[in-house]
């Protein structure tokens, strides 16, 4: 056996798994992908081994040298991850990749090889797969295979990101000596919106011996800050979803990272969220890492770099790539079992190849403001009391786009993009049932609970004076919303997220909260609400029905009301065709059904000096 391994990289990428093995002293002969964007990264960083940028399905074992050491490479892992459509990605084509590999182990037989993917793969593959069960092979016998599932930051790696190593290799030894957390990322790089220091070198985070000028430090002076909105829809996400657990936000400095995806989402609970002591004007102090952090993140040298010329392709180079330090120990433990001594340090090479495209001083906080679609869907509830037993949700309908206020003053029918309704949920994750909830609804189950709880009448009316004088003036008409929502008005706040919490809050400020205190009126204290659900028995929390009530009052307003649109003409989103004809037309107000002023309605109601009989009250006039 020589003294640099051979070995044979399929599905390379950008050379994650490679640079580990290679800084490990391994020669990478071979290494082949479809993506031409993955070989030129992986050509410019590994300039001695002969690329072949083809499909591996039309790859054959004669393309490839047959006296290898090993053959180790990552199918593609789309179709087993969770993060495609929840999990129901297409097994069966990601199997066929997979097998593909497994034939190649078969026609090459190299002393080692490696498989690695995303840990579900794991219920798919056997640990004994017979030949006739791999397409291209006709002959008989059977592939024994050992499967691990690695902790990445167990093995060098700053990130908490676990993976399925399937093959015959030996399983390093723990080593958690360079391992930084998220934080010290973000501190051993210089601050990116202030550019580079003139004189000034940057040492490599990972690598002892590797330093630049930080003139030469490619992909990090870059702006890469949220918006204020884009902070708070994430801060949401992670801290508040609906169905999911909760997150930290932003990310947790003192532990490595979470794990690096291959996709540059900027507004998901996924999101990688660094937080600085100020904000550049006009932005929040919060910001993604940039493609320099994160390719630490995942164990590159500062030297490594990656092609494209957008931060999404960039961002898929690193994030598809196998942690550099755990593909190295993996190496060393590979030269132990050939019986070669483990290389002293990783082999890091010290100068950068020259990239074409350097992300440097390009001001990416533009795409917080790039316009989205204005029937965006919105689904978020009013904070809750306990996520599994009752949430009660504001969402959209694309469908049901209702009359503007304005409709009456334009050419044309001019209705809302969306229709906002209110869907209460009772039980959590698999055990969920919903039923949509509309006003009138609503009004009749509130009516019920001071029927039998007269006791509660003046706390009610301060709950109903509260959204009528606190909470409506907020709330504008639907159209606008959404043109906040999607970056086409000037306003950058996450509206519809504080007109939830003006409802309720986790904090007890909400109007409802001021009333009717969670410490006093828990989850026991309930109202009757027949067939709510289904069910002649069915109950709801008082705080959850006047959250109910709330919610419905909030979409009721966005959908018809027109009072916000005519105390804030300068601030209504019209399309440009009707902006000239509905200056000085008076709104409508209300709803197609009944044209009545839901203010008047809930004040004729539930106030004091109301004169009107509830609804299924058992009152006289």
């Amino acid at each position: 056996m020589p003294e640099a391994p051979t070995a044979v990289d399929l599905f390379c990428g950008g050379g994650g798994f490679s640079e580990g093995l290679r800084q490990a002293g391994f020669d990478i002969t071979h290494a082949v992908d479809i993506e031409s964007k993955a070989c030129a990264t992986y050509r410019l960083n590994h300039p001695d081994a002969e690329v072949i940028e083809a499909d591996v399905l039309d790859t054959e074992p004669e393309d490839l040298p047959n006296d290898i050491d090993l053959l180790f490479g990552s199918p593609p892992c789309t179709e087993f991850s969770w993060a495609k459509s929840g999990g129901g990605g297409d097994i069966e084509a990601g199997m066929k990749l997979v097998k593909r590999f497994l034939y190649f182990v078969v026609e090459l037989d190299p002393d080692y090889w490696i498989m690695e993917n995303v840990p579900r793969l794991d219920n798919y593959l056997p640990e004994t797969v017979e030949y006739e069960d791999i397409p291209w092979l006709d002959r008989e016998g059977t592939l024994e295979i050992e499967k691990h599932v690695l902790a990445c930051n167990e093995y060098g790696a700053s990130q908490r990101r676990n993976r399925l190593f399937s093959g015959q290799f030996p399983v390093p030894e723990s080593d958690t000596s360079r391992v930084l957390s998220f934080g010290e990322v973000r501190e051993h790089f210089p601050r990116p919106v202030h550019g580079p220091t003139d004189d000034a070198t940057i040492a490599d985070p990972i690598y002892d011996e590797l330093s630049l000028p930080e003139s030469e430090l490619t992909d990090h002076f870059y702006n890469s800050h949220l918006t204020n909105r884009e902070a708070e829809e994430i801060r949401v996400r992670k801290e508040d979803h609906s169905f999911y657990g909760k997150m930290q936000f932003p990310d947790d400095p003192d532990v490595p990272s979470r794990t690096v995806l291959a996709t540059n989402r900027r507004v998901a609970r996924e999101t990688l969220v660094m937080e600085e002591a100020d904000a550049p004007e006009g932005l929040s102090r919060f910001r993604k890492p940039t493609i320099r952090e994160i390719a630490t993140i995942q164990g590159f040298p500062i030297t490594y770099q990656f092609t494209g010329t957008s931060q999404a392709q960039k961002w898929r180079r690193v994030g598809d790539a196998v942690p550099v330090p755990t593909a190295f120990r993996i190496g060393q433990a590979l030269r132990e079992s050939m019986g070669l001594d483990p290389v002293d340090s990783p082999d890091v090479r010290e100068n950068c190849p020259e990239v074409g495209a350097n992300l440097n001083e390009r001001d990416t906080s533009w795409k917080g403001r790039r316009r989205l679609s204005i029937s965006r869907n919105f689904r978020h509830h009013v904070p809750v009391d306990n996520k599994q037993s009752f949430r009660v949700d504001l969402e959209t309908d694309k469908d049901g786009g209702v009359r503007h206020p304005l409709d009456d003053a334009v050419d044309g029918d001019f209705r809302h993009p969306v229709e906002f309704e209110v869907v209460l949920y009772r039980g959590y994750s698999t055990d969920v049932e919903s039923t949509t909830v509309d006003f009138d609804t609503a009004l009749k189950l509130l009516d019920g609970l001071l029927d039998s709880r007269p006791e509660l009448h003046r706390e009610v009316e301060k709950v109903i004076d509260g959204f009528v004088s606190e909470l409506g003036p907020q709330i504008p008409d639907a159209s606008t919303l959404q043109a906040i929502r999607s970056r086409r008005h000037e306003r950058d706040e996450p509206l519809e997220y504080n007109l939830l919490s003006a409802i309720s809050d986790y904090d007890g400020s909400g109007i409802v909260d001021q009333v009717f205190p969670q410490l006093e009126f828990d989850r026991s204290d309930r109202v009757e609400t027949p067939d709510l659900f289904g069910a002649e028995d069915d109950t709801l929390p008082v705080r959850v029905l006047l959250k109910l009530v709330g919610a419905n009052y909030l979409a009721y307003k966005l959908n018809y009301c027109g009072a916000w649109v005519q105390a804030n003409r300068d601030e209504i989103h019209v399309p440009e065709e009707f902006e000239d004809s509905s200056e000085s037309i008076t709104p409508l107000c209300g709803s197609e059904a009944d044209g009545k002023c839901v203010d008047d309605r809930l004040r004729a109601r539930y106030l004091s000096n109301s004169t009107e009989p509830r609804m299924g009250s058992t009152q006289t006039d």
